[in-house]
């Protein structure tokens, strides 16, 4: 078979996983999502009883705490989205799939940029295949959870931004996702090794940095202005006052998306595993001074923040709480970020065989996942 034939199969392939992963969700919503207002979304109610008849939301209620967030950007999607629908909550539901599919194709753009058609398409594939995973099923299926996949829209963006180096247009999209969901912050961590590479001498740098910096902690004063811990929330566990819970937690976090089983020893395993490949891939792509790897590490590091600050508030609760399947939109970008450095990093043949580890690895977590 000759090289072109070859790539013309991978590209096929590519765009046949690119249209059926995000399908299987669509269905997966109009098979088991149902139009009844469950948990958090009471307190939804709440808010578009007192808000209706307006044309746009009162400021107090846009910017009232919500457990531990300010879900402002949410709560104006779910204003406008009741609005035309009658509020089915179904529709929200389709929502977190668009919102998914805007991942999708930002990661798209980004390997673009970064590879050749036929190694872009295979790893654009590979990551979609994790982004609409069925493992994700309790955020799929409840309206309400669209305010996890918001700060992995702005994330996508930010990166395709600073790709340009538009700092600015960045920092925005950091900022409304500070405003949509408490790990949004964490996008000011995630974004400052590109923002630093993006200034062109180092002053330059040190400038756009301190910029950045400053309205990191701008924003984050104007979301914790007033916080309020909700009731029944434990305290927080710093990482130093139990280090082997509070990392085995961290790694039960990230490794729930890609572990055949919900216990919780082997995935803390499966974790750890992907702990150490992103660590390896990292110190590659240092070597070879690539600066794709920055634009997918980011990936990484909000899993990984996303897992910090679950275990430091949960922590007291149980360790197996790490396995909510709630979770798994934030974790899951742990292995998007493995996948795409390995293709930034190695060879052809360590791409293939990573493919075929972590399609593996998916499909006997999905069948973990599905009689929950």
């Amino acid at each position: 078979m000759s090289a072109a034939v070859r790539a013309q199969i991978i590209v096929a392939m590519s765009v046949l996983v690119l249209c059926a992963a995000p399908a299987v969700i669509g269905w997966l919503i109009i098979a088991y999502g149902v139009n009844v207002p469950y948990w958090d979304q009471m307190m939804i109610a709440d808010f578009l009883i007192r808000n209706h008849g307006r044309a746009f939301p009162a400021i107090g209620d846009l910017l009232a705490q919500h457990n531990e967030s300010r879900i402002v950007v949410p709560r104006i999607l779910f204003f406008y989205l009741a609005r035309v629908t009658g509020w089915n909550v179904k529709y929200e539901m389709g929502l977190s799939l668009v919102l998914a599919g805007t991942v999708a194709a930002a990661v798209c753009l980004l390997t673009r940029r970064a590879f050749d058609r036929t190694t872009a398409a295979a790893a654009s594939a590979a990551a979609a295949l994790l982004i609409f995973s069925p493992v994700q099923w309790w955020n799929w299926t409840v309206g309400f959870q669209l305010v996890l996949f918001v700060p992995a829209v702005m994330l996508a963006c930010a990166l395709l931004a600073l790709s340009r180096s538009r700092v600015t247009i960045a920092a925005a999209a950091a900022a409304v996702a500070t405003f949509s969901f408490a790990n949004g912050i964490f996008l000011w961590l995630a974004l400052l090794p590109l923002v630093w590479a993006s200034g062109r001498d180092r002053k330059r740098c040190w400038l756009t940095v301190g910029g950045w910096t400053g309205a990191g902690i701008v924003t984050g004063a104007l979301v914790y202005r007033g916080y309020k811990a909700p009731a029944g929330v434990p305290p927080m566990t710093l990482p130093y006052e139990a280090p082997g819970r509070f990392t085995a937690y961290c790694l039960a976090f990230l490794g729930h998306p890609l572990s055949w089983t919900r216990d919780l020893y082997p995935t803390i395993a499966v974790g750890g595993l992907l702990v150490v490949v992103f660590g390896g891939c990292l110190a590659v792509a240092w070597r070879q001074r690539r600066r794709a790897a920055l634009e997918f590490a980011a990936f990484g590091l909000y899993a990984g923040l996303s897992a910090a600050a679950a275990a430091a508030g949960r922590l007291r609760l149980t360790l197996a709480q790490a396995l909510e399947p709630r979770y798994t939109t934030l974790s899951i970008y742990l292995g998007v970020a493995v996948i795409l450095l390995i293709f930034a990093t190695a060879s052809p043949r360590v791409q293939a065989v990573a493919v075929a580890v972590m399609v593996i690895a998916h499909l006997l977590a999905v069948r973990a996942e599905w009689p929950h």
